[in-house]
């Protein structure tokens, strides 16, 4: 995948970062809900009160070609049982202050790499000269599932990033991914989860869509990984008979 140098101090590799729905990453926590906690990998049963107050963040920084993603991913999110910010493009600033309260982030970004292409930062902004490291994040987030949809988002400081967004899921990419690819995986695992299913189980499913044999499956194989919390189930939708 091309990349440009940034500030002569980072390698920004075009790729998708990212829940805010940002065309970039998701992060939630259900555990940190109002009410009673609930076990990692169980089906959540909240009063309609709480389901209503479970909030997300979806964010896309690919304004240029994939407009209308973040709205996109918004839909996705809210069918699980959220109700979710969306931005697009965000900016660093915006991102913080949705941070907090929310249990789902979604963006879809560059990942910024230092000199040793090691993943350190998300590229938001309009021009993805708006860089956004762990340490700018607020402190105290709950969430329960984090997927940060860009470029090696799962390497160098992505277990820092699953620290900073308190994340008790996180999936991100080892290596640099076509954004077709990274846009395409994401809407299958977001349309996964739903039945409360797994992140795990819906992580094999949106890998499941693409041929078997391409060249997108065996990106999508070599570089999607879950950092944390397979067990953990993110759909808040009332179960169905």
């Amino acid at each position: 995948m091309p990349s440009r140098s940034h500030l002569s101090a980072f390698v920004i590799h075009r790729s998708h970062l990212s829940a805010f729905v940002i065309h970039s990453s998701f992060v939630l926590r259900i555990s940190s809900f109002p009410g009673p906690p609930r076990p990692s990998g169980t089906i959540p049963h909240w009063s309609a009160k709480v389901a209503k107050e479970a909030k997300a963040y979806a964010a896309n920084t690919w304004w240029f070609s994939w407009l209308g993603h973040a709205a996109e991913m918004k839909g996705l999110i809210d069918n699980l049982g959220y109700t979710t910010l969306e931005e697009e493009p965000p900016t660093k600033a915006s991102a913080i202050a949705a941070a907090p309260g929310r249990f789902v982030w979604y963006s879809l970004s560059h990942g910024g790499t230092d000199k040793n292409d090691r993943f350190v930062c998300l590229c938001f902004g309009r021009w993805d000269n708006d860089l956004l490291y762990p340490k700018d994040l607020p402190a105290d987030l709950h969430y329960t599932l984090v997927f940060l949809n860009g470029c090696t988002s799962a390497s160098g400081d992505g277990g820092a990033f699953a620290n900073a967004f308190g994340a008790e899921a996180y999936v991100g990419w080892l290596h640099s991914i076509d954004n077709p690819v990274a846009k395409g995986f994401a809407v299958y695992f977001m349309e996964a989860l739903k039945g409360h299913k797994t992140v795990g189980q819906a992580v094999t499913a949106a890998v499941n869509k693409f041929p078997v044999g391409s060249l997108a499956y065996q990106q999508v194989v070599f570089s999607i990984k879950i950092l944390r919390g397979a067990n953990v189930v993110v759909d808040l939708s009332p179960e169905t008979p």
